[in-house]
């Protein structure tokens, strides 16, 4: 076997291939020659000083709709299509097909992949298909148990943190080869290329062949032409855009258990990236459906003997063309939809309202399921009368829309088709085990409608019901101060009523930050009223037994209760149906914020931030009180003076205030967070943050009183493991991402 490339062999081995070569039969190689690089394709918003400028950054999840149910698609941006032809052969302004072009996966002799399943980080929420030699699982292994390697482990950063190399039984090899392409997708300077490719098998006949020599289309078709390598084309088509390293493609909790990795490719010796947004059920299948995918041993390759087994999760078609053996040549082609886009014109303006875009299927998942998906989208608006005001979330199914009044979206000769990758549909819920695959149900799923002030006569769950669609599958919730990701896991921004962490927000004191939620409590004060005045109306009086009810209050009494029933009976009627979308109890506006965000715009790649509590910064605040510390540290002193700040707690959390301060962050999604002035040294740092969280002491004596800051947690006296970091004026008390997940032992959470 050749483990090696040329430069870097033994003699005999070199001798081996020189052979080879001497008899025509030139080893299946090529020399890698670098990286694929996208920025000539992303011109627009680039600068001679940044030339990078226009290469996106971030791609985050959009939403739309799929038959009422609230979706999550990627838009990868314009594509290329095949227009239609009239009698006359003249192309005209409509879309016919979306070319499909060849990515070749190979497998060994025995049918089986020599490419790797995907693996899943666990702190990103990325999936990864990587090839080469001994690629690692980019997850670490466990921690260690003992208490020294137990420590030195969480006291390395999560990058270099050990981790396993990746290896497959079936082959018994930790080497892998990449997919080959031989065109760049979306952005290719081909305009008709669109980030589908048909699964081609590539069998390697060569039993010697080590995997990942091959790294272009023209090395493939010379081992086919001499026979070491056999090609079958299956006719299934998955969507995977070529995307550059750079990009940071942010996870969606509608994955569905559905794996979505970057897949390292080969593009003409060049190594690169694509996204399977839709495709995983073609290469691939869970051995348990109902367990997470997470897990690599509930992942499985489809060999070549299992053709039948792949699923196109979108509408292609192969068809032959030419005739007779020699001149026949298999094509394949995919379907082209539509996305429909809520849009009014005011004068000569036009406003396209995001979050409600309309499409009419769902990607495949099983081989059963409906038809009628095409990520190559010809993008439509959905025009909405000017005189009306729109009322987002108005419009869920587009069985219910006029078509007359939808248009095509084209500009001048330009037919517009964006890559559109559905990723898949909200699961709804009620509670907790409606869901699968470690998700819980999310009773305010859309944190901008959670935090902000509902339409006059509406409630915060009215918004959500009638925006979001009510409570769906989500990614789990976690505690203060842990680690939130986007597809990862979430804070709980509102807290139910009564519930564990509203008990523990109200113990420290801080504001709510709003919205309330409080039809259960209106039913409660209607219940009482009514049972109140049914005594008084028996003669009895509820707050004094003894005291003798005249005839007059008892009159009162009889003639109010039809008016308080009826009161009653309303209210009653509003709580069973709350109850029935999930919304049992009230919320009185306390709850947790994930910050930093991951979209925050200064810093648009971060990978997550933690859950703080959340405040109002434009609730009303008294003018703080101070505290001053000294701090001796071994070294020169110095001290600190801590504010407390009402909507954080007042002096129960010293140094707490509600941050940001800067304009254009929403006022209720600002968290209570610990200011501090950095100094010289990472001690006098540390020392600011750790100092601890109030000057009060307890019924036991204690200097400080402890405060339990979420459901789970037990009760602290300081918060430990942050630094006082950032630019001097603005500083704060942060941890840092870099070592999530944290050791469980020093911040225990659910």
């Amino acid at each position: 076997m050749v483990n090696r490339p040329l430069r870097q062999m033994g003699r005999g081995a070199l001798l081996v291939l020189l052979s080879l070569a001497g008899c025509g039969n030139a080893p299946l190689y090529d020399d890698p020659t670098g990286f694929v690089d996208l920025v000539p394709f992303y011109k627009a918003g680039a600068t001679t000083a940044n030339p990078n400028a226009g290469l996106p950054l971030i791609l985050a999840p959009k939403r739309g709709w799929v038959g009422g149910t609230r979706i999550e698609y990627y838009d990868f941006g314009p594509v290329g299509h095949v227009r239609k032809r009239d009698g006359k052969g003249s192309e005209i302004r409509e879309p016919a097909y979306a070319n499909v072009y060849p990515m070749y996966f190979f497998f060994d002799s025995q049918g089986h992949p020599m490419f790797a399943k995907p693996v899943y980080d666990v702190r990103s929420g990325v999936w990864h298909m990587n090839g080469g030699s001994n690629p690692v699982n980019p997850t670490p292994v466990a921690a260690p148990t003992a208490d020294q390697d137990r420590k030195d482990y969480y006291g390395t950063v999560y990058l270099l943190r050990p981790r396993d190399v990746l290896y497959d039984a079936d082959r018994a090899s930790s080497n892998f080869q990449r997919p080959v392409i031989d065109v760049l997708g979306s952005n290719s300077v081909d305009a008709t290329t669109t980030g589908l490719w048909e699964v081609v098998e590539i069998t390697v006949k060569d039993s010697g062949y080590q995997p990942d020599s091959i790294k272009s289309e023209a090395t493939v078709k010379r081992g086919i032409s001499q026979g070491r390598l056999s090609q079958r084309r299956t006719g299934k088509v998955i969507n995977c855009p070529v995307v550059d390293e750079r990009t940071n493609v942010i996870p969606s909790a509608m994955a569905n258990n559905v794996p979505r990795p970057r897949i390292q490719v080969w593009y003409r010796t060049r190594m690169g990236e694509c996204y399977l947004a839709n495709g995983w059920e073609t290469l691939g299948e869970a051995v348990d459906e109902d367990q997470p995918t997470t897990d690599p041993a509930n992942l499985r390759l489809f060999g070549t003997a299992e053709t039948d087994k792949r699923v196109s999760t979108l509408d292609a078609f192969s068809y032959t063309v030419g005739a007779g053996q020699v001149g026949e040549t298999q094509s394949t082609t995919a379907a082209v939809g539509k996305l429909y886009i809520p849009t009014q014109i005011v004068g000569s303006t036009t406003v396209r309202f995001v979050g409600d875009d309309l499409t009419v299927a769902l990607p495949r998942h099983k081989a059963s399921d409906a038809g009628g998906y095409s990520p190559i989208a010809w993008l439509w608006d959905l025009n909405v009368s000017p005189d009306t005001k729109y009322q987002p979330g108005s419009i869920k199914d587009f069985a219910n829309v006029d078509q007359t009044m939808t248009g095509a979206r084209d500009a001048a000769t330009n037919v517009l088709t964006n890559n559109i990758a559905i990723l898949g549909a909200a699961t709804k819920c009620t509670t907790n085990t409606d869901c699968k695959w470690g998700m819980a149900c999310n009773l305010m799923p859309d944190e901008t409608i959670a935090t902000s002030v509902p339409d006059p006569g509406s409630t915060v769950v009215d918004m959500m019901i009638a925006r979001e669609g009510g409570p769906r599958c989500d990614v789990p919730a976690v505690g203060y101060g842990q680690y939130c990701a986007a597809g990862v896991s979430r804070c709980e921004v509102q807290s139910p009523t009564g519930g564990e962490n509203d008990k523990r927000l109200k113990a420290i004191g801080v504001a709510s930050a709003g919205p309330t939620f409080t039809v259960h409590a209106t039913q409660a004060t209607a219940q009482a009223a009514y049972d109140d005045t049914t005594k008084l109306s028996m003669g009895v009086d509820p707050k004094d037994a003894t005291r003798v009810v005249t005839a007059a209050e008892q009159a009162t009494a009889m003639a109010a209760l039809p008016g308080l029933l009826t009161t009653l009976n309303a209210a009653k009627a509003k709580s069973a149906y709350y109850d029935a979308l999930g919304y049992t109890t009230d919320l009185a506006g306390f709850g947790y914020f994930c910050y930093p965000p991951v979209l925050g715009t200064s810093n648009p790649a971060t990978l997550g931030g933690f859950c703080h509590i959340r405040c109002d910064s434009g609730a009303s605040s008294t003018a703080p009180a101070k505290v001053t510390v000294d701090f001796d540290l071994g070294g020169p002193p110095f001290s600190n003076t801590y504010e407390g700040e009402a909507r954080c707690g007042g002096l129960n959390l010293l140094g707490y205030k509600c941050l940001p301060t800067t304009a254009g962050y929403p006022e209720r999604q600002r968290v209570c967070m610990r200011v501090c002035n950095v100094r010289n040294t990472i001690a006098q740092n540390v020392a600011l943050c750790d100092y601890q969280v109030n000057q009060k002491a307890d019924a036991a004596g204690n200097p400080s009183t402890s405060f339990s800051f979420s459901d789970g947690q037990p009760a602290r006296s300081a918060v430990t493991g942050q630094i006082c970091s950032g630019v001097t004026s603005t500083a704060t008390c942060n941890w840092s991402a870099e070592f999530e997940p944290r050791d469980p032992a020093e911040w225990t959470g659910p």
